[in-house]
């Protein structure tokens, strides 16, 4: 006959061998990201207001991963150069931008993945000098992946904006037909 010291002391081991293997079948979660890493991102995502002001699609194209997706505005670009070439370069040539800057910036990530959520404030004119977006505050989101040489590129971005372009401009009351 067992006594019940025996008995809890038994039940005590068998729980903790349970805990104890638990324990070791969970896997590890990466690393958080180091402050490199974080200092790689801002730069990944400061290069494409920063190449988008100066007129530069090439180096805006260049934050993103070869087989990227962008999702905007129900449009879907597969691919840097069609981001490039289909989405970059058409916007980049409709119009001159003034301010394009980025506030309320987070990162988020373990190892070599993390994910980017911030505001951006557009203001742009259309080629003639007429407003095309006024203090436009459009969110972008952001999957980025880190490169074997230690860059960050984005493999998945998503824009979405609450206002809709500026309206035409009206026609002064002496020019209408």
């Amino acid at each position: 006959m067992v006594s019940r010291r025996g008995k809890h002391r038994g039940y005590l081991v068998l729980a903790g061998s349970i805990a104890l293997a638990a324990c070791q079948a969970r896997p590890s979660q990466p690393a958080e990201l180091s402050q490199t890493d974080v200092t790689a991102i801002n730069a990944t995502l400061d290069a494409m207001p920063t190449n988008f002001t100066q007129k530069n699609p090439e180096g805006v194209a260049a934050s993103f991963a070869g087989d990227a997706v962008l999702l905007e505005d129900g449009r879907i670009n597969r691919g840097k150069e069609s981001i490039l070439n289909d989405h970059i370069k058409p916007e980049s040539e409709a119009m001159t931008v003034v301010t394009f800057r980025s506030v309320d910036r987070t990162i988020k990530g373990r190892g070599d993945m993390a994910y980017t959520m911030e505001r951006y404030v557009l203001e742009a004119n259309d080629l003639k000098g007429k407003p095309m977006y006024q203090a436009d505050s459009a969110w972008y989101s952001t999957v980025q992946e880190k490169q074997p040489d230690g860059s960050w590129k984005i493999v998945l971005g998503h824009w979405s904006s609450p206002m809709p372009p500026a309206p035409p401009s009206p026609v002064p009351a002496g020019k209408r037909k």
